[in-house]
């Protein structure tokens, strides 16, 4: 398992992305890049060859570290503030409404159908929702041309899912 706060000293080692190195704030000592390990992390050591701390640094902190800056950001928490209205209420839905709790069914196959099934119903529920909430505005809009296409493919979808276990019925 992953632990949080394994290197209580990292906050003495600054990172210099100038030079690729880091340098230690308490004794201005300085490590420069090294080599690559077998898990993909940079080594960072002190210039001497001495048997001293090595530091260690992912080869895509870099992508990292600007992820968090975007996460941190105004926009970022706004953006993360809306995810409880969007997405994990998708998710709290399709536990509550529609059977997600527990597996309904036995196999790979018969699950992936019923899930396929289920996120239909949820995507025709939410556009249902939108098109009687908005219908004025969306009566013009390119977004109810998607929708109405959507919606006939959904439905052509699912007739044909009816005829075919139809005939497995009689089968």
């Amino acid at each position: 398992y992953r632990r949080f706060h394994r290197n209580p000293d990292h906050k003495f080692f600054r990172y210099d992305s100038s030079r690729d190195c880091f340098t230690d704030t308490r004794t201005g000592e300085i490590y420069t890049y090294r080599n690559i390990d077998r898990q993909g992390y940079k080594q960072y050591r002190i210039s001497d060859n001495s048997n001293k701390r090595i530091l260690r640094r992912a080869i895509d902190a870099d992508v990292y570290d600007r992820c968090r800056e975007r996460r941190l950001s105004t926009f970022g928490k706004a953006l993360y503030k809306r995810r409880k209205e969007t997405i994990e209420r998708s998710f709290a839905d399709s536990k509550q409404n529609h059977g997600y709790r527990f597996a309904q069914y036995r196999g790979v196959a018969k699950m992936q159908q019923y899930t396929w099934l289920s996120c239909a119903a949820q995507n025709m529920k939410k556009m249902a929702i939108l098109l009687t909430r908005d219908s004025h505005f969306l009566q013009y809009s390119f977004l109810f041309i998607i929708f109405k296409c959507k919606i006939q493919h959904i439905f052509q979808f699912l007739k044909n899912m009816l005829d075919v276990l139809s005939v497995l019925s009689t089968i």
